[in-house]
């Protein structure tokens, strides 16, 4: 096994699948630090020698260490908890995983599968290992580096990949402030647009939606929704009795789909909330991207990029996904 020269090299810190990040550190710091660990077992009730507690070691020592150093590896406070990882073994030819996993493990057994027979090669993969740890802590403040044009196809890439993965909404919510911010805020002649925190109470927070938009007058024009699953008479249901309007304005559900046995009564129930006043329409985030790309300059991809950084930043809500964005970023425009 050659160096990793770089963060794509390693097929455990670096790679997407956090579990394969935690366990290619756990599995090498605890073997360098007792050599009477197997760096290939998992669990002490594996039949091979050196045995030893992977999962105990990694909540014990590992995720304390991830929580002084800016996270790294994710924010999961026992990883090892994962169906990847609770298995005993970690083989060459593992059953029970995902098909675009198994060259990560495939590629970690050969890793750990070295280090037993080499003391130096675990002093140098330990080496390898904290190097990349932290460049993607001193990564997590640089800002990304984008080049000014990027293709729409690209960029569609970009949001369908980061958006297979669910997030309670984190994700979804800052595609869709992005998009608008980017692309539809001049589109419209908004004033401005203002996202809610994931999770934030529609009482306290004065909200309709996820995403509102006002006019100049500061008059609420265009509230939208944000749900990364289908959306089902019940949401929709929920959604309406929030609302509180005496003008007419505009209310959209920004969502992957409509659930097929909700269909016919969700469309009813937007009909019976036009004739109140509300406009509703229904998009999915990936369907206003390409809304957008298509009304704007070439230039706008590149911001739109930057937006969906920056809400993730700013609204911070789950580092991991932030560390994923750069990294799906990286890979698709480098």
């Amino acid at each position: 096994m050659g160096q990793w020269r770089s963060m794509s090299d390693c097929p455990g810190c670096c790679a997407r699948t956090r579990s394969h990040r935690f366990a290619t550190v756990t599995q090498i710091v605890g073997h360098y630090f007792d050599r009477g660990r197997n760096p290939l077992v998992m669990q002490s009730s594996a039949a091979e020698p050196g045995a030893w507690d992977a999962r105990s070691y990694c909540s014990n020592v590992i995720v304390p260490w991830r929580r002084g150093h800016d996270s790294p590896l994710g924010t999961s406070p026992d990883p090892c908890v994962n169906n990847p990882l609770r298995r005993p073994l970690i083989v060459a030819a593992p059953t029970g995983v995902r098909p675009h996993t198994l060259q990560l493990w495939q590629a970690l057994h050969g890793v750990l599968g070295e280090t037993p027979r080499n003391f130096e090669k675990a002093s140098e993969q330990l080496r390898q290992c904290l190097a990349i740890l932290r460049r993607l802590a001193d990564e997590q403040d640089n800002p990304l580096t984008l080049p000014a044009l990027i293709s729409p196809q690209s960029t569609l890439r970009i949001i369908d990949e980061f958006l297979a993965v669910r997030s309670g909404g984190d994700r979804g919510l800052a595609i869709v402030w992005a998009a608008f911010e980017t692309f539809f805020k001049d589109a419209l002649n908004l004033a401005r647009i203002k996202r809610a925190a994931i999770n934030s109470a529609d009482a306290s927070s004065g909200r309709f939606g996820d995403v509102n938009c006002y006019a100049v007058n500061d008059e609420l024009v265009l509230s939208v929704e944000v749900k990364e699953r289908s959306l089902s008479l019940a949401d929709a249901a929920d959604s309406f009795a929030k609302l509180v309007y005496d003008k007419r304005f505009r209310f959209l559900f920004s969502v992957p789909a409509l659930e097929h046995v909700d269909m016919s009564a969700i469309s009813a129930a937007a009909i019976s909330e036009f004739k109140k006043g509300v406009t509703v329409h229904f998009a999915g985030p990936a369907e206003l991207l390409r809304v957008g790309l298509l009304i704007s300059e070439p230039e706008s991809a590149s911001l739109f990029l930057r937006a969906v950084e920056e809400s993730l930043t700013r609204y911070n809500n789950q580092p991991s996904n932030r560390q994923a964005w750069r990294e799906i970023v990286r890979d698709t425009v480098s």
